[in-house]
């Protein structure tokens, strides 16, 4: 409101908080700090401004979804992660009540069949999940909710295997929790704060929860070496070998977010930041031009990228769950990518040929 009433009377913005502009002459200015709003009621939209069909995906078990959002931040210190500048570690959260009515809301009015969760880390605050939880249960709301969570929470048994139950039994049947490696070296490069044991114990226990789990994984970031991202995509492999209900994100390609360490560390290793706002428009975080990768690790990794959304052999046909035909093409390539990805065999791939054709098409439907 401060913004708009400087700009209602023509007066420069100078001073305002959290508010950054450039002037006449072209110099920067940069308010102070902003306090945090209260979150009681502000991150409920007003879903009569838009055309609610453009916002309902089938990313939560190939059934019909809306993203919302309870929290924001985190308190955890991943050395990769926006957080850690964009909120200073902080978590807030709407309370449990709060979430129960937005969520019963959107239900009844949209038929909504499952619920997307976008929050950094939900899980934070075990109480206010669980009065969630009991809040659905009691009004009752027969919805899937999917939401992320760390693997330590579970592993460490914050999350018990009877929490884990009656969670599952309220609708939490989809969690994603952030591994991002497989190996212990990239786990302490990242400041993640948990072992590849407690990634295996979380699979363990949410698989023992028949609670379908999402991994998250990434790759290419400093430090990192060809021999790490082998063990990567080896738990990548055992993950979904051994539990049913797990899923696997494909090796996403490092980004470097400006504000945390591995971006300091990013650009004493060559990495060029942007200078201007149209300098960081026009940047390819997908194009694997990391100056610390050789040539062939580029390429390598620039297909693997594309090849393993496709090798847990379950998240693309749910992807494609109203195409038959798309549906049946995605589990069989499935099995094509876990056998290179048993090989580490990211060579010649005449299939990556296929998708960018099908992509072109889609885009000119």
């Amino acid at each position: 409101m401060d913004l708009l009433d400087a700009l209602r009377h023509e007066r420069e913005p100078k001073g305002l908080g959290a508010v950054t502009f450039m002037d006449a002459h072209g110099e920067m200015h940069h308010g102070p700090p902003r306090p945090f709003m209260r979150l009681d009621e502000t991150l409920i939209p007003d879903y009569d401004l838009v055309d609610i069909g453009d916002y309902i995906t089938t990313q939560t078990l190939g059934v019909r979804d809306l993203a919302v959002t309870t929290s924001r931040g985190c308190p955890s210190r991943c050395s990769f992660c926006y957080n850690l500048a964009f909120a200073n570690r902080r978590w807030r959260a709407q309370p449990a009540e709060a979430v129960v009515e937005h969520v019963e809301m959107i239900v009844r009015r949209f038929g909504i069949n499952a619920i997307l969760v976008k929050d950094d880390n939900f899980f934070v605050n075990r109480k206010r999940v669980t009065a969630i939880a009991e809040g659905f249960k009691e009004r009752g709301l027969d919805v899937v909710v999917r939401a992320e969570c760390r693997a330590d929470y579970i592993a460490s048994g914050h999350y018990d295997d009877a929490l884990l139950g009656e969670l599952r039994d309220a609708g939490f049947q989809v969690l994603t929790v952030g591994a991002e490696s497989g190996s212990e070296i990239g786990l302490s490069i990242l400041d993640k704060d948990i072992t590849v044991d407690d990634i295996r114990t979380a699979n363990e226990r949410l698989g023992r929860a028949k609670v379908t789990t999402k991994f998250t994984f990434m790759c290419g970031f400093p430090g990192e070496s060809w021999a790490n991202i082998k063990q990567t995509l080896a738990l990548m492999l055992e993950l979904v070998g051994t539990n049913r209900y797990a899923r696997a994100t494909p090796m996403h390609l490092y980004a470097p977010y400006p504000g945390t360490p591995l971006f300091d560390e990013a650009v004493a290793q060559g990495w060029e930041k942007p200078a201007t706002l149209e300098e960081w428009a026009a940047v390819d975080f997908h194009s694997g031009e990391l100056p610390w990768l050789d040539e062939e690790t580029k390429r390598r990794l620039r297909r693997m990228t594309v090849s393993t959304y496709f090798l847990d052999g379950r998240t693309m046909p749910e992807y494609f769950s109203q195409a038959p035909m798309m549906r049946a093409a995605a589990a069989v390539y499935g099995a094509v990518v876990r056998w290179r990805a048993r090989r580490n065999n990211f060579h010649l791939m005449p299939e990556l040929w296929l998708m960018e054709q099908y992509r072109r098409v889609k885009a000119m439907a």
